[in-house]
């Protein structure tokens, strides 16, 4: 018989070591500094959580991740849910975000630095960088890539197995963009 429970938690400083409930939606999860390199967060969901600090650690949500703010996603950082509704950063975001399957309606990504790392997503997915997307950064959807906004310079992959409906850029270097069905 399987049982859910909603919980809530937050700390005042760092958060580091391991937060597991992998029956449980978390309705909020807040640190009130960085969520360290040691750190997994394991959890079915979680409806918002929040780290205005660096999020270096490895968070895995089974179902879905409606909202997440961070200062910044550190490089080496993980981010993984099977459907995400939407993520900010005040800074970069330099580690890997992937949603394996649609189940929010859309996923929104609006970063407040640059975007770096390798970010898959298997919906519709709109992104707002107001930084550059660094040389290197894979940025892939199965699904649609609905908006991309970037004020800097475009430098990355951007692969879509779908559309493409918009991109608007300061410049674009370097860059790959392929669309399956056109763009």
């Amino acid at each position: 018989l399987f049982r859910s429970y909603s919980i809530s938690r937050t700390c005042s400083g760092d958060s580091g070591g391991a937060f597991t409930a992998p029956k449980v939606t978390i309705v909020s999860l807040n640190t009130g500094g960085n969520l360290l390199a040691s750190s997994q967060v394991n959890a079915r969901n979680i409806s918002k959580l929040n780290v205005p600090g660096a999020e270096e650690g490895s968070i895995h949500v089974i179902n879905g991740l409606t909202s997440a703010t961070f200062g910044s996603i550190a490089v080496g950082a993980v981010i993984q849910a099977g459907g995400i509704g939407g993520v900010r950063t005040a800074g970069d975001s330099l580690g890997n975000i992937s949603a394996s399957t649609n189940a929010p309606k859309s996923t929104s990504l609006a970063i407040g630095g640059n975007l770096g790392g390798a970010n898959s997503f298997a919906g519709p997915v709109s992104i707002s960088v107001s930084g550059n997307i660094n040389a290197g950064t894979q940025l892939i959807d199965t699904g649609t890539l609905t908006s991309l906004k970037v004020n800097g310079a475009v430098s990355g992959d951007i692969l879509v197995n779908g559309q493409i409906a918009t991109i608007t850029a300061g410049s674009m270097s370097d860059a790959v963009i392929t669309a399956g069905l056109g763009i």
